[in-house]
This record gives structure tokens, sequence and C-alpha cells, in this order.
């Protein structure tokens, strides 16, 4: 994989969907063992204890409501908000540390997700054997048409 590709010009690859047995990422959410690991790892670069947990309402279970909700607690929190009700779609869409040292984003339907930090919390998340990563410079556009449309 490259910071060019997307999951869609993957997927184009393959004749527009994934094939039989081999599967993508899931959309909009982290399974709890990741979600541990980065926040375990997010904390070591954050003196801050307290977090904040944003959800868009697309992203949780009350569609009829259509109201963001969001959340404060600890950053290691983060794998446990799912029991929570109307959490239970996907991991929240931004969460951030009292401090905005960094600022972790998942969309309720992508395929990826994007850390924003210093440059020791990225070349930690890059260099974890747990994490696939690729760094993306702030010049680029993720998910982009390409120009053949």
């Amino acid at each position: 994989m490259t910071p060019r590709l997307t999951d869609r010009e993957l997927t184009k690859g393959f004749g527009g969907s994934w094939p039989r047995h081999f599967f993508g990422p899931h959309e909009g959410r982290l399974d709890a063992t990741q979600l541990v690991i980065r926040a375990e790892l997010l904390a070591r670069h954050s003196p801050a204890s307290d977090a904040f947990f944003r959800y868009w309402w697309l992203a949780t279970d009350d569609w009829g409501g259509g109201h963001d909700q969001a959340f404060q607690g600890r950053i290691l929190d983060v794998a446990t908000l799912h029991d929570e009700p109307h959490l239970m779609r996907c991991t929240p869409t931004h969460w951030f540390p009292a401090d905005h040292a960094w600022c972790v984003a998942s969309d309720y339907d992508c395929t990826m997700t994007l850390v924003g930090g210093s440059r020791a919390l990225i070349a930690d998340l890059l260099a974890h054997p747990a994490i696939e990563a690729l760094r993306i410079g702030r010049d680029k556009l993720l998910d982009a048409p390409d120009a053949a449309g």
C-alpha cells in the first residue's frame, strides 16, 4: 500500500468489490484490541489524563434523534465506549486529550483512521508492529478522485 492508495482504488483492482473470503477493514470501526493498542500509545504522548470523544450522529444507533454525542473520560476509556447505549456502530468520530497533543478521526463510512500529532507520536505509530500505518503529508488529499474519474 502507498499513501496514494484508497479503499476505492483497492477494490477497483478486484472488479469493484472484495473477493470471496477476503475482507477489507470495517468501516468507521477499530476493534477493541486495536483501540487499546492505540489508546495506550497515544496516552504516552499526552500528560493529560482526560480525553474527549465525539460521535457524529450517523455513527450512533440513535438515527431518529439526529444528535451528535460527546463524552469526557480517560484516554483508555475509548475501548469501552462501544458498551454505552447508542454507540454500538463505530469508533468515536473524533477523540483527543484535554491538552490537544493529538487528534484521532474515524469517519463512520471510511476504512481508515487518521491521527495527527507530534513527529515522535507519528514515529511511534509507524514503528508499532500491530498497527498498519502510512505517513500522509499535509499536502495529500485522501480518497480524492483520480484524473480518469
